[in-house]
């Protein structure tokens, strides 16, 4: 699996950009990019101390080959961990808290990522590992580009950066910006435009587990006002 995805990454990488591949009887994204951006961040980071780990929904083989382009280790990146049989990987899921191997319902996704994080980082074990944990246990800085990210940069006690793909949630809560934490860049690569209408906040900007839409809402329940796109 990682010479298939190392494999992918070199043929992708040397595309030149705005390159298509049919996949099926598709048309899709047949380039990639690293930042350069992230490279510096982390690189920064490394030399000013941080433990820089890479937490991503994508299978761990294939988060491992991508990792070490930015300078990460494969034994500071975590993803989607398949269980093994004589040697060989099943279609089960690894569990994390209080899910076991096998049960397939909790991977490094949504509150996914806050539970592989306390538990594979900070140690924490059991149903625990789902909760937040206290400041001194949690992630001292966060970056995320999805509403998928929210739990764990939330889970952040110091700064939580955000790039910007027009992500309802995610741009609501960082440019309403309540504990002055949040950091917002526009994407380095074809940027996202800004948006012209304000992010729907106060309405429909966050997806319930059941799909409806309601308003974001803080932790003490309060409503987020609708937030205008700010930061170009």
């Amino acid at each position: 699996m990682r010479s298939f995805a190392a494999a992918a990454r070199a043929e992708n990488l040397a595309a030149p950009q705005g390159a298509t591949q049919q996949v099926g009887s598709s048309k899709v994204t047949g380039w990639v990019r690293y930042y350069d951006q992230q490279r510096d961040l982390i690189r920064a980071l490394k030399a000013s101390g941080f433990d820089v780990w890479i937490v991503s929904a994508s299978p761990e083989p294939v988060v491992d080959v991508w990792a070490r382009g930015v300078g990460v280790e494969a034994d500071r990146a975590l993803g989607i961990r398949n269980t093994t049989e004589h040697g060989r990987l099943t279609s089960h899921l690894k569990g994390c808290g209080g899910v076991r191997d096998g049960e397939d319902r909790m991977i490094t996704y949504i509150d996914g990522k806050r539970c592989w994080i306390n538990q594979e980082i900070f140690g924490v074990r059991g149903p625990a590992a789902e909760r937040v944990q206290p400041a001194d246990r949690r992630q001292v800085f966060a970056a995320g580009d999805s509403d998928t990210d929210i739990s764990f940069l939330r889970d952040a006690t110091g700064l939580r950066l955000v790039l910007n793909r027009n992500k309802n949630e995610l741009m609501c809560r960082a440019y309403d910006n309540g504990d002055g934490r949040w950091l917002v860049n526009p994407m380095f690569i074809e940027p996202k435009k800004r948006k012209t209408a304000a992010y729907p906040c106060a309405t429909t900007g966050y997806t319930a587990p059941d799909g409806t839409a309601a308003p974001v809402r803080r932790t003490d329940g309060s409503i987020v006002p609708d937030q205008q796109d700010t930061v170009y």
